[in-house]
């Protein structure tokens, strides 16, 4: 396993994160100019409907899957059965 890099100071680690952004933009600004990207909306819609369709795997089955366990009710005592009898 690699050893933990020395922690670095504050100031420095707040230039790092500026000039990380500024790197961002101008690679962002790039694939804009590209064609890579879109600038209008960049693609939520699209992100949205694609999550909306994900495979949601074992949770599809609801929120009573917890673990690895399905927790299901209890049957009813008279065997299951929903239709009701006539009096």
């Amino acid at each position: 396993k690699a050893e933990k890099a020395p922690r670095t100071n504050a100031k420095i680690g707040q230039g790092m994160a500026k000039k990380q952004a500024q790197r961002d933009a101008r690679s962002l600004s790039e694939a804009i100019a590209a064609g890579h990207v879109r600038v209008k909306g960049m693609g939520k819609k699209k992100q949205q409907k694609r999550a909306k369709e994900r495979d949601r795997g074992l949770m599809e089955a609801g929120p009573g899957f917890r673990g690895g366990v399905l927790n299901v009710k209890k049957m009813a005592p008279d065997g299951g059965s929903r239709r009701h009898s006539s009096r």
